[in-house]
């Protein structure tokens, strides 16, 4: 056998080592979408059904039953934990917070008095600079 022959052997193995690598590439490829897919529409469907539970829930029945049918959904509440809120908050922050809220709100009411008191003052301001009449 030549050279040049045996070379022409080895590159057709070749060719085919790297076809049937592609191939492999490509089917784990689409074995991987497959699966991601999968879960996708699994995890949807999952939270569709959990949504339209928690609703029917709601509708039908008094906030006792609500609270059971979200502690079924959760689980039972954890000592020091606030739901709904991330990971870091806690009870004692969630209540400082809702103060401060509060706090805000009463201060928002008082500065708006306060502004519409000026503005009926400076509206006074002006007739009194405006008129003849000497105080």
């Amino acid at each position: 056998m030549s050279r040049h022959f045996i070379f022409l052997i080895v590159n057709f193995y070749m060719y085919i080592y790297i076809y049937i690598y592609f191939i492999y590439l490509y089917i784990i490829f689409y074995i991987y979408i497959y699966i991601y897919i999968y879960i996708y529409i699994y995890i949807y469907i999952y939270i569709y059904i959990f949504q339209s539970m928690l609703e029917s829930s709601m509708q039908n029945s008094s906030s006792k039953t609500v609270e059971k049918a979200f502690e079924s959904m959760f689980g039972k509440e954890r000592h020091g934990r606030v739901r709904c809120y991330g990971r870091t908050m806690t009870p004692s922050i969630l209540k400082k917070n809702q103060e401060v809220v509060v706090v805000q709100k009463a201060a928002d009411v008082k500065t708006s008095g306060m502004e519409k008191k000026i503005q009926s003052l400076e509206a006074m301001m002006k007739l009194l600079t405006k008129s003849e009449i000497p105080i």
